[in-house]
């Protein structure tokens, strides 16, 4: 469910061993427990079955999201690689080396991007956030999830590095911290980087 999330939603790329990766996405139950489960309704459909033999079901498949495939199941399916499948070496067999030089030549692929913030105390005692990225081409900021103003410092095009400052908000209560949400966007407003903590 976790993979097919990550493709659906085009978060990066999947590498795999086999043609799909395996196919769950839904609750497995046990004829035994439908039957506990209904029993206070006198029309349950559901009876012991002969010479205690028991079977089980899929309840509450999951269905995917992507563009092309929405409404797909993902149980019997599964998700297949993106790139194609990759075929195990021999030296796979012993610790994963062809395999994991792979996936490092995948990730080396792809930019590399930062998304970083810090708490600066100011000289009036007030607060701000200043926020680093790297390869993320627009931000957005959300303080407890309502929409916070960014001011930008600095911008390198040449590293595709920027700087911003977030103010924060007075309060008069202490006690509780405030959620801090950053979320980053490539040039095609692609979401590339989220960022959350407590300020």
């Amino acid at each position: 469910m976790l993979t097919a999330g990550f493709r659906d939603n085009y978060l990066g790329k999947i590498l795999g061993t086999n043609g799909n990766t395996g196919a769950g996405g839904a609750n497995v139950w046990e004829h035994d427990f439908l039957i506990k489960w209904m029993r206070q309704n006198p029309r349950s459909p559901f009876k012991p079955l002969p010479k205690g033999a028991s079977m089980r079901v899929a309840i509450r498949r999951s269905l995917r999201v992507g563009k092309q495939i929405s409404g797909q199941p993902l149980e019997a399916l599964g998700v297949p690689p993106n790139p194609p499948t990759y075929h195990m070496t021999k030296r796979d067999l012993k610790n994963n080396r062809d395999l994991i030089e792979t996936a490092t030549k995948l990730l080396k692929s792809q930019p590399a991007r930062k998304l970083l913030a810090e708490r600066i105390v100011n000289r009036d005692g007030s607060n701000s956030m200043k926020i680093y990225t790297q390869n993320i081409d627009r931000l957005k900021a959300f303080l407890d999830d309502k929409p916070g103003v960014l001011s930008p410092v600095t911008r390198d095009r040449r590293s595709n590095t920027a700087t911003y400052m977030l103010d924060l908000p007075r309060r008069r209560e202490r006690s509780r911290k405030r959620a801090l949400r950053l979320e980053g966007f490539n040039k095609s407003n692609g979401l590339v980087a989220v960022s959350r903590q407590k300020v």
